[in-house]
């Protein structure tokens, strides 16, 4: 981009205090390459865009990403920019996660073991506490990994045991995903299967709708140049070993040997988090303002003297319900902005 476009923008995300705070390295590249660099802070204060966010969303933003995804799109565009370039799906065609080596590891450990014994561990996993017992019974095979590793290989329970679904016992939209996934991969082993299913399920339904949901709120394009046919088609069907060689994403390291400097292609990978944890001990009107009684009330699926039970002992260091308290806050803040105005006929037209 750099050389074809000589007043080139970049743009990143500043997370104040944090260590998983990227503005340095972004830094470093941005001066590298010569670009016009502009940075955003995201911290507690930033919840204060939250309505703004929800209200352009069919559905609550679950995930924490979607928050500085938003600032940093929103930051594009105060900029001028109108279309920008990401680097979504870099990870899922060229074996970038852990899991991707963390998982194979360990279920080559376990591969002599009977499916008794993981059959045995999942049924304990249901009465032992901890995530030992039911991470063993998800190493059983590959489709039990993947249908696990949704649920971060803990042992959810039945759905049935809180909605009237009528959906049949094991069957599910995940399950069947990723029974197709496992059909679409090309080489026999669990890495390669696992990338598959997430080319095909994760990226769309995760990365790239919390992408296109962000951007387009703050009236900004992403294109995600790493998903041209072409590429995907050839990633897809380079072998295991090139991908996961000694590093992740060996292969296109090496393709930019070149281009990109040894300090970005040698460091370690890090998630764009947000320290939820503790936004939650802090006072702030913008939880307050969502994470009322008579909120929690309103809004269906929640049970307001649980929540605020969990967030009090949250506060009091008791429990970490950070993740948790996000979910809510964000269930909260779309259906009291989007679905209850449309319900009491109030929204603005």
């Amino acid at each position: 981009m750099a050389e074809h476009e000589s007043d080139l923008k970049t743009f990143a995300v500043r997370f104040p205090g944090e260590p998983f705070d990227e503005s340095d390295e972004a830094r470093f590249a941005a001066d590298h390459f010569g670009t016009d660099h502009y940075e955003v802070d995201v911290e507690l204060s930033s919840l204060e865009h939250l309505e703004r966010l929800v209200s352009h969303l069919s559905e609550p933003p679950r995930h924490r990403q979607f928050l500085p995804m938003y600032a940093l799109s929103r930051l594009a565009r105060q900029q001028g920019v109108r279309v920008a370039l990401s680097g979504g799906g870099a990870d899922e065609l060229f074996g970038g996660y852990s899991r991707y080596e963390v998982v194979p590891a360990r279920r080559r450990r376990v591969s002599r073991l009977p499916g008794v014994v993981h059959d045995l561990a999942d049924h304990a996993a249901g009465v032992v506490p901890g995530q030992h017992l039911s991470y063993l019974a998800a190493l059983k095979d590959d489709t039990t990994a993947l249908r696990r590793l949704n649920c971060g290989f803990n042992r959810r329970p039945k759905t049935d045991e809180f909605l009237e679904t009528g959906t049949e016992d094991g069957k599910s939209e995940r399950n069947d995903a990723v029974d197709t996934a496992m059909e679409r991969a090309v080489y026999d082993d669990t890495a390669h299967r696992m990338m598959t299913y997430d080319l095909a399920y994760m990226l769309p339904d995760y990365v790239l709708h919390k992408t296109d949901h962000t951007s387009m709120a703050a009236s900004l394009e992403a294109r995600v140049p790493y998903l041209d046919r072409r590429v995907v088609e050839f990633a897809h069907r380079l072998p295991t070993e090139y991908k996961l060689n000694g590093t992740r994403k060996a292969v296109l390291k090496r393709a930019t040997a070149d281009v990109v400097p040894e300090r970005i292609r040698s460091r370690e990978k890090y998630g764009m988090g947000l320290p939820v944890h503790e936004w939650f001990r802090s006072e702030n009107d913008a939880v307050a303002r969502w994470l009322t009684e008579s909120n929690l009330e309103e809004t269906p699926f929640l049970d307001a003297d649980k929540v605020l039970e969990r967030w009090a002992e949250h506060r009091r260091k008791q429990a970490h319900h950070g993740y948790m308290l996000w979910g809510t806050l964000a269930f909260v803040a779309w259906y009291q902005t989007v679905v209850a105005p449309e319900r009491s006929g109030s929204a603005t037209p």
